[in-house]
């Protein structure tokens, strides 16, 4: 049932008398019988399945003499389970631990360690989120075959997974190549035609530093040029050494907001991924009750302020712009600076961005860091498709 995708008796659960004959009762007496002769061992069994001209048809084969494939004229198209993908991922990423024994560990938490899934942990009643999602079964009750479900949130789940960003972004270190990324996932070099679309695509992949829909960087002082920041550590973006770092002082942004520095203006990017009329909603707040305050603005990429605000210590002031007309690849630009005086300019502002359907993007919300590279995001995709999932 594991090795072929069905079962030689259509309930593995009951071999009873007021169960239907299997068809293949011959061929269930022969592997009895070849179990029997090999002092009962199943990793014999297994390899003198796996080596028979059976299991190794092709899925593609003809389906006239034999539809149902009862008989298994054919392969059978199968996806591979939760432990086979996921152990086949780390293989493929060259992260996969071949030590055996030990103690359990936590699959779904980082920081994902490369033992096989077999070796995940399991507690009744409170399965990792990554077994809930893909038909891993509960340890209640005795479960004769598995349920395999497709469903949207298996898709979701795996396009935003840290551990598949991270074995992607594995893969993409030691094969940085459109025909390295095929031959460590799919074992095959890609067409002629797989290689112009995947060199179409990169060429207009988002090189985003985040993942998300905001971006967190700076404005040089009398400059329209945002800079993204360069680190993400701790759930802040900054530069790359500890605060104050010697190139960008205490320029960072969190979820809740940020600070400034001289010369470099605190600036968080949000771009539009489709023409609408947006209403922008926030809070700006500088905490503390030293310092000279700030001054906080919207502004356009093309240099156009759409409001300003002056923000006291200890002063909230809202952020409000109603029915604003944008286009599709539009920039909304949240610029904090500080009033000549850096010190104590801690600020908060997260903003909303909202349509007459509802809410489009929260800053706080859907704070993030590093976004996948663009040939990260291409191994991510290969990981995705029906080729690594499906066994033909």
């Amino acid at each position: 049932m594991h090795l072929t995708g069905t079962p030689l008796v259509n309930s593995p659960g009951d071999f009873g008398p007021q169960t239907p004959e299997p068809l293949q009762r011959a061929l269930l007496d022969h592997l009895a019988l070849f179990l029997q002769n090999n002092q009962w061992s199943t990793k014999a069994l297994i390899r003198h399945i796996i080596t028979s001209q059976t299991w190794q048809r092709s899925s593609l084969g003809s389906h006239q003499s034999d539809p149902a494939n009862h008989y298994y004229t054919r392969g059978n198209r199968q996806r591979k389970d939760l432990e086979a993908w996921r152990d086949s991922a780390l293989q493929v990423s060259g992260r996969l631990v071949a030590k055996t024994g030990g103690t359990p560990i936590q699959i779904d938490q980082a920081p994902y360690e490369g033992r096989r899934t077999i070796y995940g942990k399991v507690r009744r009643g409170f399965l990792p989120s990554i077994m809930r999602s893909f038909d891993f079964p509960g340890s209640e009750e005795a479960l004769m075959k598995r349920t395999t479900t497709t469903t949207p949130t298996q898709a979701l789940y795996l396009m935003n997974s840290p551990f598949l960003h991270g074995e992607a972004r594995a893969i993409a270190t030691q094969a940085p190549s459109i025909d390295g990324i095929y031959q460590s996932i799919l074992q095959r070099s890609p067409s002629a035609e797989e290689k112009k679309s995947a060199q179409q695509w990169l060429a207009r992949a988002r090189r985003n530093s985040s993942a998300g829909s905001w971006e967190y960087g700076y404005l040089a002082k009398d400059s329209l040029d945002f800079k993204a920041l360069p680190h993400f550590e701790n759930g802040q973006w900054r530069g790359k050494a500890p605060l104050p770092d010697p190139t960008h002082g205490w320029l960072h942004w969190n979820a809740n907001g940020g600070h400034p520095e001289g010369k470099r203006h605190a600036a968080l990017k949000w771009t539009a991924i489709e023409s609408g009329t947006i209403k922008i909603n926030g809070n700006v707040k500088v905490p503390g009750d030293k310092g000279n305050g700030i001054i906080a603005r919207i502004m356009q990429a093309d240099g156009r302020t759409l409001k300003e605000w002056t923000v006291e210590p200890t002063q909230g002031v809202p952020t409000k712009i109603d029915d604003f007309k944008i286009k599709a690849g539009d920039e909304i630009w949240f610029v904090v600076d500080s009033r000549d005086d850096v010190a104590f300019d801690g600020f908060h502002w997260a903003p909303r961005i909202s349509d007459e359907k509802g809410t489009i993007s929260d800053a706080k919300a859907d704070f993030t860091g590093p976004g996948l590279p663009p040939f990260a995001q291409l191994a991510q995709a290969l990981l995705l498709s029906n080729e690594f999932f499906y066994i033909d």
